[in-house]
């Protein structure tokens, strides 16, 4: 579909619109939204079960994201803005990517309320990134409803377990901490050099190095 409406409309997968042609609500019902440029200041999201938003750009209004829906921002790594409030409904699905060399990555920055709605699972799938030893800043907002323990992760990557703060009741971050022991028994040492070479991010390691009897 492409065109302009100044009612309410539905995008389904495949949908292409102009920004900033509309006001309005706007129900995601399946594919992808990307948003790269800018809604009006009169539209809010709806983002239902199997269907995706996406995109750097900014929505004028405010976002519900249904249970089983996802919220990716970026085109890789980026931040999507929200003016109004996010509404994160349990069940709801937050595709983060975490950067491998510094500390950028998705990001939500919300000029309203990061709101909880329900009980369950408010998942990060970090899809397999992450990198040890960095902080990352998630999401911003000027206030939340959330705790720390509200929030899970699947498919780090980068280090070992990592941990959620909220930081001056506006900023919802994720710390991966160094590597404290590693398991080296698989590397080879020789010529008194360990190969491979070692993680700059690890801090220490345990090696297993067998001897000639």
């Amino acid at each position: 579909v492409v065109g302009v409406t100044f009612i309410a409309f539905s995008v389904t997968a495949g949908d292409t619109r102009p920004p900033n042609l509309y006001i309005g609500a706007t129900t995601i019902d399946a594919g992808m939204l990307s948003v790269n440029g800018s809604l009006d200041a009169g539209t809010t999201v709806t983002v239902s079960a199997g269907a995706t938003l996406a995109g750097s750009g900014t929505i004028g209004g405010g976002v519900t994201a249904a249970d089983g829906s996802t919220t990716a921002p970026g085109n890789s790594i980026g931040t999507l803005t929200v003016d109004g409030d996010y509404t994160w409904n349990a069940g709801a699905t937050m595709a983060f990517e975490l950067s491998a060399t510094d500390n950028t990555s998705d990001r939500l920055a919300i000029g309203g309320v990061l709101a909880k709605s329900g009980s369950g699972t408010f998942a990060f799938d970090f899809g397999g990134t992450g990198r040890a030893g960095t902080t990352y800043t998630l999401a911003t907002f000027a206030s939340t409803g959330f705790s720390v323990e509200d929030f899970s992760y699947t498919n780090l990557g980068g280090g070992p377990a990592g941990t959620f703060a909220i930081v001056g009741g506006t900023q919802l971050t994720f710390t991966i901490p160094f590597s404290t022991n590693a398991n080296l028994s698989a590397f080879a040492l020789g010529a008194g050099t360990l190969a491979p070479a070692f993680d700059t991010h690890t801090t220490s390691y345990t090696a297993s190095v067998p001897y000639a009897t």
